[in-house]
Order: structure tokens, then sequence, then C-alpha cells
């Protein structure tokens, strides 16, 4: 019999006591010995610096997932004629700005000349002219700055890639977004796992142990040490990205009664409450198509407590 309020099995207290239970997570989360172990055996397995995944995982940077390398290759003089024409869009309506502003100034100086002004306030019109002119020519220049990066950025967009700036990221999405997949938190490091393939990395790793020297040797034979260890055991690297989160018996984090009618409770007991409530928060703010800034803080905040345990 199952209480149809709160799901716990009626059942006697000793054996409820001794039985393990499990959190089902709202979003996925990484497990903090496999990112924060020295050495990082996440970043081994992913070729990642801890300092790169972190940033991942805390939603403070995006990583590319998946490139349609074939699309792309094949779409890419199309695209290069569109962001030529972009580019040329801004330049006219830059010209065609700074035109009007000088026949302006000239207009305005003229003006004054027909008065009689005095050169002083000449001369403040003309600056005050020449440094509109100015600020229009960085403006537009800042903007061809931006479609430059956009392009560049998307031409060499490759799997586990970082992307620090959002609005770059929000901008390649809105252009580019059929040609690449990208995420942030543990959802796209459970990606980047499942698109490995180990047998393939380990066949790349040895061909670099022969042929690489010095640190780049070094490093892939740390990697292949992990990256057989999973091909050897069979163990699947999905693991290290937690769906769920496993619950101790009750009798392992006791709560004492105290004189006075208080508790003493296992700081354990905090740890869970914390996961619960935040998990408990994160599906509702899900439930409700909150913005994706919010549901993302909130998932940051579930991995934070998960890593407290």
């Amino acid at each position: 019999i199952i209480c149809e309020r709160c799901g716990v099995e009626v059942t006697r207290a000793k054996v409820r006591r001794e039985r393990m239970g499990h959190i089902e997570l709202a979003a996925p989360v990484t497990h903090i010995w496999y990112f924060k172990g020295v050495p990082s055996r996440l970043g081994y397995l992913l070729d990642l610096a801890p300092k790169d995944l972190e940033k991942i995982i805390y939603f403070a940077a995006y990583v590319i997932t998946a490139v349609d390398d074939e699309m792309r290759h094949n779409e890419l003089s199309t695209l290069e004629a569109e962001m030529a024409v972009e580019r040329k869009a801004v330049e006219d309506q830059r010209d065609a700005d700074l035109e009007a502003r000088a026949q302006k100034l000239e207009a305005d100086m003229k003006e004054l000349e027909d008065e009689g002004a005095k050169s002083d306030v000449k001369r403040k019109v003309r600056d005050g002219g020449e440094r509109e002119m100015r600020q229009l020519r960085d403006r537009a220049q800042r903007e061809l700055d931006r479609l430059e990066e956009i392009w560049t950025t998307f031409t060499k967009l490759a799997p586990k890639q970082l992307i620090v700036d959002e609005l770059l990221y929000r901008e390649l999405q809105d252009r580019y977004g059929e040609y690449f997949e990208g995420a942030m938190g543990a959802e796209s490091i459970k990606k980047l796992i499942e698109n490995f393939d180990i047998a393939a990395e380990a066949d790349n790793l040895r061909e670099v142990i022969r042929s690489g020297k010095g640190q780049k040797k070094l490093r892939a034979l740390k990697r292949l040490k992990v990256v057989d260890a999973f091909r050897k055991t069979g163990n699947k690297p999905q693991g290290m990205v937690l769906d769920a989160v496993p619950v101790i018996p009750p009798d392992l984090r006791p709560m004492v009664q105290l004189d006075g009618g208080r508790f003493a409770t296992s700081d354990l007991n905090d740890l869970y409450r914390r996961v619960i409530n935040r998990n408990n928060r994160l599906r509702r703010l899900i439930d409700l198509g909150a913005p994706e800034i919010i549901v993302n803080n909130e998932k940051r905040m579930l991995q934070e407590a998960v890593d407290a345990l």
C-alpha cells in the first residue's frame, strides 16, 4: 500500500528506516567528484580545462555540442553573400548619415557667417558637428566589427567550443541556429558525453602519443588512461551526470529529541532538504514556462545544492 499524498509505502517503520531512497531531479546535475576532483576525470575525457568545465556547469558560458559541418560548407558562399549585403547596408547608411550631417554643418556655418557671429560661436558649432560625425563613424564601425565577429565565430564553430559572450551566442542562434547546437549547464555536458565515441578517441590518442612529444604527449597519455578505463570496464561515462540523487536511509542521519522539545538533526538532513526545495522550485518554474535566465539560475542553484552533499 502506498500513501496517495506523500508516496511513502505503508509498512513497518524498521523497513522504511533501512531502505535507501532517491530524489528525481527536474534537471540533470554533474557529479562533483568527476569535475572538481584532481585530476578532473570529466575534463580529461572531454579534453576541456577544469576552469572551462566550471563555466559551463555553473551557467557562465555556452558550449557548442554539435555542428552540421556539411550543411555549413555547402551553404557558406550564400551566407557570405548575405553577410556582405548586410555590411554594405551598414556602410551605405553611415555614408548617408555623414553626408546629411556635413551638409547641415555647412548650412549652419553659412548662416552664422551671414549673421556675423563671433569666431568662438562658430568654433563651438563646428566642433559639435564634427563630434556628432565622429560618433556616427564609431557607431557604424562597432556594428561592422560585431558583424565580422559573428561571421568569424560561425565559420570556425566547432564542438566543445566555449562562447562566454551571451549576446554573441544569441546572435549566432538567431542567424545560424540550424547549423549548430549549443547549451549550458549539466545538460550540455550530458550531450557532449552522448556524442563521445570512446573507441575512436582512444585510437586518436594512441596516434598522438606515437607521433607527439612534450606536453601534448603527456596530456594524451593522461587522457588515454581515463578513456581506456571506460572502454575496458564497459562503464557508461553518462553516469558522471546525475538525473537522480540517492538518499541514505534515515537511521544513518538521525534526528534526536533534546530536552525542551527541540531536535538535534544531522547536517545531511539540511542538505537533502535544500536539494528537495530547490528541485521543487525548479520544477514549478519549468511548468510555469518561466524565462530562460530565471530557470538557468535555479538550475545553477540546484547544482550547488547537490555539490554541497
